[in-house]
């Protein structure tokens, strides 16, 4: 195997500039406030049974793992089976909980079971009027093996800031026990022609060209490479990413940004050889905000024009889940279900979503996920932004990338999809 060779690191003066906007998904979340066990209502922390279906009938809330369920424990709400025991009578459940909640068959955490995902509420199936115990199962946490990284919002175009932010990574993969797996989102804004046909990015500050853009994702992976030193094994999958909330947004413009990957890739196999550590990725941050159905139409038709691309390479959909159940009923219609399916899951796209906020947002995606036509999802790494947060200001959105991966994790700790061990948070170029 050959070894790597170190390339000098060129200097580019950066400019003073004056920052811009960048808009994120808003999760909603319940009300915070102290709940009272056992005061039949189903409140924030707790996990409840139902007398009847539906989460209709008298309920029991409680907050923590119970072995064994005695005669005394029984039904305090109001309505069709107050006062009759919980054992073999619950048909309905409802977790306002963080964590997974497993219903079991048997005392003492015997029999089969049932679990019950954060924020789900629903009518038991292998529980049903079977419960005898119930037991909440640990949060998973972000592997102490794996590094977060760190994605940008990009507001120039810098090679210098490129070369030396991949070369930092690289660092940190050849100075940290074990395999890392990354994945970061440089997100170069929206999309659009100028006057010359050439196509451009702005959204952050100063516009660049698409081409400037792959320049970027190329700097950035080749020094991660170079900076990696022995560590042939560490992977970094960098996502030249922008967004449908405003430009051109076309299946010529999915096509566009197909090319410029395509092109970062040989370049990568080019420069790597047989010791390849470097990935690029299609990237794109699907959200619905303020769009009606024409915003649907348009993102499958960028989303379609990537996948048609000759030779086109992964992809990845780092949007949000807006209105989605079960924060709605239905997802807004500028996005729907079927959509973010689609530039989730189908061709060679996987799902990197935003996970800002307490817990909705996790339970959104779980949603999708599970109930996907051609199998549930393989989510690559989780989004977060308190980065952007510390920078800007944020209000209930500012998840650590640990506490994303976790709430995403802990929603697929019932079945729904699996999760890789990575995670990312963005923040801005410049503050």
């Amino acid at each position: 195997m050959t070894g790597k060779r170190w390339r000098p690191i060129h200097r580019v003066l950066l400019a003073a500039l004056t920052l811009g906007f960048a808009g994120g998904a808003l999760g909603l979340a319940p009300q915070a406030h102290a709940a009272t066990v056992r005061n039949g209502v189903c409140e924030t922390g707790e996990f409840c049974y139902y007398y009847n279906s539906g989460q209709a009938g008298s309920v029991w809330d409680f907050n923590v793992s119970l072995s064994v369920y005695t005669s005394s424990t029984t039904f305090v709400g109001a309505g069709a089976g107050k006062g009759q025991p919980i054992a073999n009578n619950a048909a309905s459940v409802r977790n306002l909980s963080p964590n997974t909640v497993r219903v079991w068959t048997g005392p003492s955490y015997t029999g089969s079971y049932q679990d019950i995902a954060p924020l789900w509420a629903g009518n038991l199936t292998t529980a049903y009027n079977k419960d005898q115990s119930h037991q909440f199962l640990a949060r998973p946490t972000l592997p102490t093996s794996s590094r977060a990284s760190t994605s940008y919002y990009i507001q120039a175009f810098d090679e210098n800031w490129a070369t030396t932010q991949g070369c930092a990574l690289g660092k940190l993969a050849l100075n940290t026990s074990g395999t890392q797996r990354f994945i970061v989102i440089l997100d170069f804004g929206y999309m659009y022609q100028s006057s010359t046909g050439a196509w451009m990015m702005a959204g952050y500050d100063k516009s660049l060209s698409l081409a400037q853009a792959g320049t970027m994702v190329y700097d950035f992976g080749q020094y991660f490479w170079s900076c990696a030193g022995a560590d042939h094994d560490s992977k970094l999958y960098v996502g030249l990413g922008t967004q449908t909330s405003r430009g051109k947004v076309t299946a010529q413009a999915g096509a566009a940004l197909a090319a410029q990957v395509v092109s970062a890739t040989n370049k990568f196999a080019s420069a790597q050889g047989s010791i390849r550590q470097s990935y690029a990725a299609g990237a794109n941050d699907f959200e619905s905000w303020g769009h009606g159905p024409t915003n649907d139409t348009a993102s499958r038709a960028w989303f379609d024009g990537y996948m048609a691309y000759t030779g086109r390479q992964l992809f990845f959909n780092y949007g949000s889940a807006d209105g989605c159940p079960p924060v709605g009923t239905a997802c807004n219609p500028g996005l729907t279900a079927a959509t973010i399916r689609h530039v989730s899951w189908d061709g060679s796209a996987f799902p990197v979503p935003e996970i800002y906020n307490n817990g909705w947002m996790a339970a959104q995606w779980k949603a999708l996920s599970a109930g996907a036509a051609n199998g549930p999802f393989i989510f690559q790494a989780t989004l977060s932004q308190q980065g952007a947060c510390a920078q800007r200001g944020c209000s209930g959105t500012d998840n650590s990338p640990q506490t994303a991966w976790s709430q995403l994790a802990t929603q697929l700790q019932s079945g729904g999809g699996t999760l890789h061990d990575s995670a990312t948070d963005i923040k801005y170029q410049i503050k």
